[in-house]
């Protein structure tokens, strides 16, 4: 705390001693010297930091914003709403299927080849899905036609998990819903 600081950051830090300075007052001097000087961290990094460390650099929610939070709780007809209109969503998905689509470019045998030139040219794009298939690892080359359906598929899985796991999340939170109302009866 003790350094001389130069530059554009001296002016603003100058009044602030290492002793006499509260730990806000130190945590503003360190980051307005740290933004005058280039370094690997920047001040955001800095403010979350001492954030972690028990410095509360940002005021917190006001409690009337905390109460209207609560008061704004989605009913159980909204989560069957919402329930409903994921299962429509999970309908319109198409043909699904696991794995990865990959480009993989190969090197040959022959010395002479533009693939060993400088710089090289290697032979592909060949296209490859992979899988596990019975807890065995798949590969299969695929057509430039078929890579793009593999990937159309591929993607449906994904869309489709993502939608079983909110399906997954909206339900649970109707189901709690429902038992927090039958305790209180």
């Amino acid at each position: 705390w003790g350094s001389e600081v130069t530059g554009p950051a001296a002016h603003s830090t100058a009044s602030v001693s290492s002793k006499s300075a509260s730990p806000h007052e130190r945590n503003v001097a360190y980051r307005s010297r740290r933004n005058a000087h280039s370094g690997p961290f920047s001040a955001e990094t800095i403010t979350d930091s001492l954030t972690t460390i028990g410095y509360n650099l940002v005021d917190p929610l006001p409690r009337e914003t905390c109460d209207v939070a609560r008061a704004k709780r989605p009913t159980l007809d909204e989560y069957e709403r919402r329930y409903r209109a994921l299962l429509e969503q999970i309908t319109e998905v198409g043909f699904i299927r696991s794995g990865s689509v990959a480009p993989r470019f190969n090197y040959c045998g022959k010395p002479n080849c533009r693939c060993h030139a400088d710089p090289p040219q290697p032979h592909g794009p060949y296209w490859q899905w992979t899988a596990k298939v019975d807890g065995k690892t798949v590969n299969r080359r695929l057509t430039s036609q078929q890579a793009e359906r593999y990937q159309e598929w591929i993607g449906n899985g994904r869309k489709l998990r993502a939608l079983i796991d909110e399906l997954r999340t909206v339900a649970e939170a109707a189901t709690n819903l429902i038992l927090e109302a039958e305790a209180k009866v």
